[in-house]
């Protein structure tokens, strides 16, 4: 009688090491090391660029500040500038509205108030006040009238007010300063 296996053939039991194998486990470790080593590397430099941004946005709102202020202060000095070349032209013409000033002090009546005096580098004045009655409007334009400081003088306008039992007078003069020293 024969013999017929039929069970495969067992093959030889190897000993040693599939390099195949270990060589596609090196290489596939390899990668999984070089993929996470770039992934870590580029989360990292998006971390420092949000770090640095977020630093670039403090310094851009503090610039901002600096900037209005340093405008504000630019206007402020365009102002004193204008200022300083109108003293300088009063000066030049001989006009002192301190002087001026002191002659409007003295024309001022007791019972009037004055609410809002302009003087304009045109020499043109504008008087703002209010009283009780018409009587001291009238002095005071008499006064300023006859004032070394002032020319030109004319009543511009005057309206009346009651607030209550009392009545107001609010009125508005304008004038021409003279060359006073």
């Amino acid at each position: 009688m024969t013999r017929i296996n039929l069970l495969p053939k067992e093959e030889g039991i190897r000993t040693g090491v599939d390099f195949e194998r270990v060589l596609l486990t090196l290489c596939f470790a390899t990668a999984l090391f070089v993929f996470s080593a770039i992934y870590a590397i580029n989360e990292y430099e998006v971390k420092m660029l949000e770090e640095e941004l977020a630093t670039l946005r403090e310094v851009s709102a503090e610039s901002a500040i600096l900037l209005r202020d340093i405008a504000a202060r630019e206007k402020e000095l365009a102002d004193i500038k204008a200022r300083l070349t109108r003293i300088g032209q009063w000066e030049a013409e001989d006009l002192h509205p301190q002087s001026a000033l002191n002659e409007l002090a003295q024309a001022v009546p007791r019972d009037l108030w004055l609410t809002h005096v302009t003087i304009s580098p045109d020499r043109s004045v504008k008087i703002s006040g209010i009283t009780f009655s018409l009587e001291p409007v009238s002095r005071f334009l008499a006064s300023l009238r006859a004032s070394p400081a002032f020319k030109d003088v004319r009543f511009v306008s005057g309206n009346r007010t009651k607030t209550g039992e009392q009545e107001t007078f609010g009125f508005e003069i304008e004038c021409e300063l003279r060359g006073v020293s």
